[in-house]
């Protein structure tokens, strides 16, 4: 048979012309649009051409969507996904061979309609702004629509982890990511409101807030030496380590192996020698020296734990040892304004807790509810012991402030996103929404406050303002050293008051004054 006699067998056919017009209306009746219904009839032609002409779509199997996905293959992602969608969807419409295709899907129901009533009607309880709740509601829109498009006419209850990663696929090629972000998180939100689960966070959040050592345990699977590592864990966990010192400690251990395992070193964790050791500090030159001696000092306890041997004080590196080069940064009464003046209730709360009371990021992330009481807030700070060195401050009458404005805002938060905060004062906003933060978190966010404010400032810059106010004041040394938490007076001068920009300029200036050139 000719191919000519093929096409006439169904493509050439009044039935197909018929099948068409019915597809057309079928896409008409589920909300596509007139361009969107041109291009799926115009696949679903071509798609019948590729398979050969005289298949009736009332015949199809899955053998012929075998045979159309092995005869489209050279062609790019973005047309095989086409020509799939607009064929199954052919099928669909002449054989009415799925259940979604009974009735409209959900996103064109009206309980679809209630349910998005419902949503927003939270949201605008929760007080989120309108513009913010538009959004939210056409992305949920849009995540249905889309899973309807490509043969899923799903439920909320039926969205789980699974379907958003098959979402996030139908979504690849058009939607840029950190908008398939919005759209999956939104729907996460939406899922969460209407069954109490959130299957993005499922998906994308590291479960460490119930067990940290578990999360701990599962880092290190892989790496080099990972037995020698989960060995190391027990036993830090067994003396009381924080965790945030066992995290330090695995990282630096890891940083390490990487680099060594992957170079031309061969051996086992006994074979290491000092010599090994020198050789490793060379594959370490596009980091920050002070970094590689943490890693190193790690590296050698482990080392020593496995062995009995470290090997890295005879190694005997040449270390830079002059630690003041560090350069230190300051803000002042000016630079301060400005971040007051553009901070959002959390940054205002970070800002405050950092020049007012001169806690470090870690402080101020480690923050929990229950540690504010009675006028008073625990700092659990540096030290040995699960929870650090503890300390009581008074709370001053602008922490208290700045905590009462941000009690609303963290309850809209976790309103939306679910409270995942472990009782943290502070809560994310953005990236995994109401988790608790972490120091990085808070770094990050007083350094894009500093981007929008105009500021080149860290978070320690809030510690050392803290600092340099209260000796402008007229504060003795030990008392500021004290207020600091400091062991040694040395580090109050060398890191604080003798690191103070101003001095330089102040004598250069009275220098001038003296010879009369000014």
């Amino acid at each position: 048979m000719t191919n000519e006699n093929v096409y006439e067998t169904y493509m050439n056919s009044p039935r197909f012309d018929a099948d068409m017009d019915a597809f057309r209306v079928w896409l008409r009746d589920r909300g596509y649009s007139e361009a969107t219904i041109h291009d799926q009839t115009r696949f679903a032609r071509h798609a019948e051409k590729v398979l050969g002409g005289d298949l009736d779509p009332r015949d199809c199997t899955q053998q012929h969507n075998d045979l159309l996905e092995l005869r489209i293959k050279g062609l790019s992602k973005k047309t095989r996904d086409g020509y799939r969608r607009a064929w199954l969807n052919y099928v669909d419409a002449i054989t009415d061979g799925t259940p979604r295709m009974n009735g409209l899907p959900y996103w064109r129901t009206k309980d679809f309609q209630d349910d998005i009533a419902r949503f927003r009607a939270f949201m605008v309880e929760t007080g989120s702004p309108d513009n913010y709740i538009r959004d939210c509601c056409k992305y949920v829109k849009h995540c249905f629509k889309t899973l309807a498009i490509n043969g899923e006419d799903l439920r909320p209850a039926d969205v789980n982890e699974d379907v958003i990663e098959r979402l996030e696929d139908m979504m690849w090629d058009g939607i840029k990511a950190n908008t398939r972000v919005r759209y999956l998180r939104t729907l996460g939100m939406y899922v969460q409101f209407m069954t109490g689960t959130n299957p993005y966070r499922e998906l994308t959040v590291p479960d460490t807030s119930n067990n940290f050592t578990a999360y701990l345990y599962q880092t290190v699977v892989g790496e080099p030496w990972e037995d020698e590592l989960t060995l190391y864990i027990g036993a830090m966990e067994h003396r009381g380590y924080r965790m945030r010192t066992m995290i330090s400690k695995v990282r630096s251990v890891i940083a390490c192996g990487r680099r060594l395992c992957a170079s031309e070193w061969s051996g086992e964790l006994n074979d290491i020698t000092p010599e090994d050791i020198t050789y490793l500090r060379t594959l370490f030159d596009d980091v920050k020296e002070s970094t590689v001696q943490v890693y190193f000092r790690n590296f050698g306890l482990f080392i020593e734990f496995i062995t009995g041997y470290n090997p890295v004080p005879d190694a005997v590196i040449m270390w830079n040892p002059d630690k003041d080069l560090v350069e230190r940064r300051f803000i002042f009464k000016e630079q301060w304004r400005s971040l007051v003046q553009h901070a959002e209730p959390d940054e205002y709360l970070i800002l405050i807790l950092g020049a007012t009371m001169g806690l470090r990021r870690f402080e101020i992330a480690d923050l929990r509810l229950d540690d504010i009481k009675d006028g008073q807030v625990r700092i659990r700070g540096k030290g040995h012991g699960p929870d650090g060195k503890v300390v009581y401050k008074d709370l001053n009458a602008a922490v208290e402030g700045a905590i009462k404005s941000y009690l609303p805002h963290r309850s809209r938060i976790l309103a939306l996103y679910g409270d995942h905060s472990d009782g943290h004062l502070l809560v994310r906003k953005n990236v995994y929404p109401g988790e608790f933060m972490t120091p990085d978190c808070v770094g990050d966010m007083v350094h894009r406050l500093g981007q929008r404010a105009g500021v080149d400032c860290s978070t320690h810059c809030l510690r050392r303002l803290y600092a340099t106010t209260l000796y402008d004041r007229g504060t003795d040394i030990d008392t500021l050293r004290r207020m600091m938490r400091h062991e040694q007076v040395n580090t109050t001068l060398r890191c604080y008051l003798d690191a103070d920009p101003r001095k330089i300029a102040e004598a250069e200036s009275g220098l001038l004054d003296d010879l009369e050139l000014s």
